[in-house]
């Protein structure tokens, strides 16, 4: 393998962990400070974090092609579940 390809792989591990660590927060907001208006936007902010971390960290894996597809379609998934459930709030 490459030393630029393993540098690459882990960029994009950083940036999930990264995102990991502010959605988590994020989402736990309602539970927290269930008091503040805006709190179960920032929970679905969260969520969507959490879905693009999916996304970032499946470029990790592309060697793994079931692993690849798996978290490529879960982030997919968690992404869209979040948009639609911010749309419901303002509708």
């Amino acid at each position: 393998m490459d030393a630029e390809q393993i540098k690459h792989n882990t960029k994009f591990s950083f940036y999930s962990y990264v995102l990991i660590s502010i959605s988590l927060p994020l989402m736990l907001t309602p539970y927290l400070y269930s008091a503040f208006t805006y709190s179960q936007l920032f929970f679905e902010i969260g969520l969507l974090l959490f879905g693009v971390s999916f996304v970032v960290s499946s470029n990790t894996e592309i060697h793994i092609k079931k692993s690849f597809y798996v978290s490529l379609v879960c982030g997919t998934v968690i992404i869209i579940i979040s948009l639609l459930n911010i749309y419901k709030l303002y509708t």
